[in-house]
């Protein structure tokens, strides 16, 4: 018994130890820190977009509270109004050689805040989920069919990752030129149905932890490659598949430069907010001149429902994403 005790005792102590690491400790103050600057950024910009220029730019208010008097309209978030009904501008028109279909083009039209939130739902909601399932697929069968084209693939994947390719998309547009679907939804598509990245080695190492047990189980009773993929891969690996879906869809959420570059005529809210804080002169064609708050404001727009969802869903991001159920 006493013994026992004094092994109690010697396993809290080290526990105590390792829980006062002064390397822990620091760690721990630094992302504290770097998490409040997070929210002061956030809390600054709320702030920001609740005032008015007067406030903001001639009594130079840029770090108080808005001035009850002088931003009294913009208190009942004015300026947010203001991004929902006259935030809109020009596209440029597209025009191009197509080597199968011939010339297409395409005029520009007014694009307003409605166009701007439906093309980002959809560039942002299917490509992160045709991009997260390709690149599972390509995972799973890479890691559990096991022959030479399978090492292929994984050697060639894990080049390309070490080799910049930022020269790539004169050529892009080109093909997307000669098949004749630059500027579609198609092209959106497309262009996300890729294995390439880092998450291709994530899914790849968490399909190593999935036992053999479990599609062979499936064989046995009669099931087919693809329903074995379908009914018991997949749901195994629907936690992994929500969070890389959900990092995945977050990030092209904010991603303005493929927009603008591949698809001119559907511009996304990210690109709208990318234009509308480089007109800083009125241009023809484009946003109105709007003032510093305003366009803080519609930032926030952008920037709120990425907030919202990852509160709402980071236990799915932050889960356990530990496999079992098996029985050796």
């Amino acid at each position: 018994m006493e013994k026992a005790i004094k092994a109690k005792n010697i396993i809290d102590g080290k526990s105590k130890n390792r829980n006062l690491n002064p390397i822990i400790i620091a760690v721990c103050v630094i992302l504290v820190l770097y998490s409040l600057t997070m929210f002061i950024i956030l809390g600054w910009g709320f702030l920001t977009s609740l005032k008015s220029s007067i406030d903001f730019i001639s009594k130079r208010n840029v770090l108080g509270w808005p001035d009850a008097q002088l931003s009294a309209a913009e208190l009942k978030f004015n300026n947010y109004k203001i991004v929902f009904t006259i935030f809109e501008y020009k596209t440029n028109g597209v025009n191009y050689n197509s080597a199968i279909w011939g010339k297409i083009s395409r005029a520009g039209e007014f694009v307003g805040f409605g166009d701007f939130v439906v093309n980002s739902l959809v560039y942002a909601l299917v490509g992160s989920f045709v991009q997260s399932f390709v690149c599972m697929t390509a995972a799973f069968m890479c890691c559990k069919y096991r022959y030479k084209f399978s090492y292929f693939i994984y050697t060639m994947l894990l080049v390309i990752m070490t080799i910049p390719i930022v020269g790539n998309q004169p050529s892009t547009i080109q093909v997307l030129y000669d098949l004749g679907i630059y500027d579609t939804y198609f092209a959106m598509f497309i262009m996300s149905a890729n294995m390439c990245g880092m998450y291709f080695f994530v899914y790849f190492a968490f399909f190593h932890t999935i036992s053999d047990t479990y599609m062979e189980a499936a064989e046995i009773d009669g099931s087919s490659q693809l329903m074995t993929y379908l009914r018991i891969v997949i749901p195994l690996s629907a936690k992994m598949l929500g969070t890389i879906m959900l990092i995945n869809f977050i990030t092209l959420w904010n991603n303005y430069t493929v927009p603008m570059m591949y698809y001119p005529t559907k511009p996304t809210l990210a690109q709208a907010i990318y234009a509308m804080s480089n007109n800083t002169l009125h241009v023809p064609n484009q946003f109105y001149n709007q003032n510093i708050p305003q366009r803080v404001a519609g930032c926030m727009v952008l920037a709120i429902p990425m907030i919202i969802l990852f509160v709402a869903l980071k236990n799915v991001i932050l889960g356990n994403l530990s496999m079992g159920g098996l029985k050796e």
